[in-house]
């Protein structure tokens, strides 16, 4: 996982605000700020910034901790990307604080790191799935599963991982 991190991780106070946690981000150029607190971490993403301030109305003024997802899941540097895959997959984010082995935050994993910018992948088509708003669009998103999994075949990935990509979250049972 640590040659994927291409930065240290951008951290935010917790009493800053919502605006100046954007700007941050926005001088930084990255889509996720980490926020640090006594409790524990948090994050504010670009999508949190669409759906839980701009969409709700939300002033810029409110502290981030009302808005920032919290606590955070987190990746060891030494997981693969698959596993950093799967986290993701399964629990429906895009970014993923790695820490080190002493549990110190060490950079931020997003999606797009993991696959640039591929058509198909596993976040693709899970995406377009929520996105899909007819039954046949569904059907028609999920038909790009099997060449997913024969990709992640040829990479040589684990098998197990390999079914839990296949299988959507929905249909996982709670521990895998």
């Amino acid at each position: 996982m640590g040659a994927l991190i291409r930065r240290s991780p951008v951290i935010c106070a917790p009493e800053a605000t919502i605006r100046e946690a954007a700007e941050l981000m926005t001088k930084e150029r990255v889509s996720a700020v980490l926020v640090s607190a006594e409790d524990g971490l948090g994050i504010m993403t670009d999508r949190d910034l669409r759906s839980r301030v701009l969409a709700s109305g939300v002033p810029g003024e409110t502290g981030i901790r009302e808005v920032m997802s919290f606590p955070v899941v987190t990746a060891s540097v030494d997981a693969t990307a698959n596993d950093v895959l799967l986290l993701m997959l399964g629990h429906g984010f895009h970014h993923v604080p790695v820490t080190d082995g002493e549990g110190n935050v060490v950079g931020v994993v997003s999606d797009g790191d993991l696959f640039g910018l591929e058509r198909i992948t596993p976040f693709s088509v899970h995406r377009a799935i929520e996105r899909a708003t007819t039954e046949d669009h569904v059907v028609e998103e999920a038909s790009r599963l099997p060449e997913i999994v024969v990709a992640l075949v040829e990479a040589e990935t684990d098998p197990v991982e390999v079914g839990h990509t296949s299988r959507p979250p929905s249909m996982r049972r709670p521990d895998s």
